[in-house]
This record gives structure tokens, sequence and C-alpha cells, in this order.
């Protein structure tokens, strides 16, 4: 078999559209595009970490208010507890006409007497609130911002509680005035009143200790918000006196005086 015939004409060259020079010069172009994009989302990130850190310290005075309430609410449990069990004694052991509790001391101005005074509060999330879903918070480690969530979670929990303990003391407002008839059925409603009260109380108090230990414990502004409270220590003088005189000798100031000794900070 013969060879097929080869084509004796030389290939045509490939052409391009743009000469070798045009091409580096466009290659050169856009590797200086590519590298500012990636400069600027360089910076941008630090930027962004940077706000980060700003973030977090924005939590800091809700953080150091909520702590500080803890620690007034630590004080006075013992009180309340104390109060409690001399009502539910007390109510246990009536029969018949029951004689006018004698009403809690108060900072607040009521109409009535108040046999039941527990701290009303308010206990701010709006820092942390305001910061979810922003660029800045998505920066902070995935760790911290977890502390954080649980922290909040558990200071708007602190709040309704605090506020459902308010509204429930009322159930005990009849005990301001004599009771006439007060029977089996009368004692058992009344009981069931202070239990209500007693489990609100509680909660709170061990939501109070989880708050103090989580504020404390944060890793970038748990410092300052120790710091902060301990810096008020001319308040904190006439804080002491003052609920003392509130509540009595039964205020315990343990936890406070552990925050302020030398050795916490």
């Amino acid at each position: 078999m013969s060879e097929p015939l080869q084509d004796p004409r030389p290939k045509p060259r490939l052409r391009l559209p743009v000469s070798r020079q045009r091409l580096v010069e466009f290659a050169v172009v856009v590797l200086g595009v590519l590298v500012a994009l990636g400069l600027e989302n360089l910076i941008q990130e630090v930027r962004f970490h940077a706000d980060a850190r700003d973030l977090e310290r924005s939590f800091t005075p809700e953080v150091t208010a909520a702590v500080f309430l803890s620690l007034e609410r630590q004080g006075g449990t013992p009180c309340l507890i104390q109060r409690l069990r001399g009502l539910s004694e007390r109510v246990d052991a009536a029969t018949g006409e029951m004689g006018p509790v004698e009403a809690a001391s108060s900072v607040y101005s009521y109409a009535t007497p108040q046999i039941y005074n527990s701290p009303a509060r308010v206990w701010a999330t709006t820092s942390f609130d305001r910061a979810l879903g922003s660029e800045a918070f998505k920066r902070i480690p995935t760790d911290r911002a977890a502390e954080y969530a649980s922290l909040f979670a558990l200071i708007r929990t602190q709040q309704e509680l605090n506020d459902a303990e308010f509204l429930a003391a009322t159930g005990l407002a009849p005990l301001a005035y004599s009771q006439p008839n007060m029977d089996a059925e009368v004692r058992a409603d009344v009981l069931q009143q202070i239990s209500n009260l007693d489990r609100h109380q509680a909660i709170i108090a061990l939501a109070s200790e989880q708050i103090v230990e989580a504020g404390l414990s944060l890793p970038l502004i748990g410092k300052d918000v120790r710091r902060l409270i301990i810096e008020e220590r001319e308040f904190l003088q006439e804080y002491r006196s003052g609920q003392t005189a509130l509540y009595g000798e039964c205020y315990d100031f343990t936890a406070l005086d552990r925050l302020l000794t030398p050795d916490a900070t």
C-alpha cells in the first residue's frame, strides 16, 4: 500500500489577537487587582476582629450590673427564707382568727402593707441583643460567643423570674390584715402561695450564683467586671448600711466580701 501524500505547504502559525506584551500587561493588571482585593479583605477582616473585641467590651456594663444585682440577691436570700419560713409556721399554727402580719420594710412607696419584700430589679440584655447577627459578633471565638449567649440567656430568665416573684407576692396581701376565719381551706391556700414564692426565691438565688460565677470568669471582660465593682467601695459602704437597715442582721455580705478581698483581685 502506498503511503498517504503529505501536504508540502507549511502550516499557518497561530496568531494571537493581542501582542505578547499586551498579555503580560493584562496579567500584571489582573494580578494587581487580585492582590488589592485580597489585601482589602484582609484589612476588613482585621477591622472586624477589632470590632469584635470592642463589642465584647460593650457587654461589660450590663454584665457588671447583673453580677452586682446577683450579689444583692445572694445577700438578701437568708432574710427572704427566714421571712417565708416564719409566715408558713404562723399560718400553719393559726386556727380561727389570725391577726395581721407585720409588714416588711421596703424602699418603695406602696399604698398597702407589703408582707414579702424581695428586690424588684431590671436585668438588662440590650447590648447583647443588638450584637446578635452583626459581622463583629461572628468574629468572636465560638467558645466565648457561647459563654456570652448562655450568660445573657440566664440574665433574661432572671428578669422573668423576678417579675413572676413580684406578682406572686401579691397572693400574700391578705395577711397584712386580720383574718377572722383561718380554717383548713384558707390555710391550705395561703400555704400554697407561700410555697410558690419559696420556689421562685430558690430558683432566683441559684441563678444569682450562676450569674456571678459566669460573669467573673469571662476571659476578656471578667476582670473588668470585678474591677468596676471594687472601685465603688464608697458606694458599697453606704449600700451595706442601707441593706442592713432594710433587712436586718440576717443580710449576708459573704459573697460581696469575697469579691472585695485583695486575694480575689
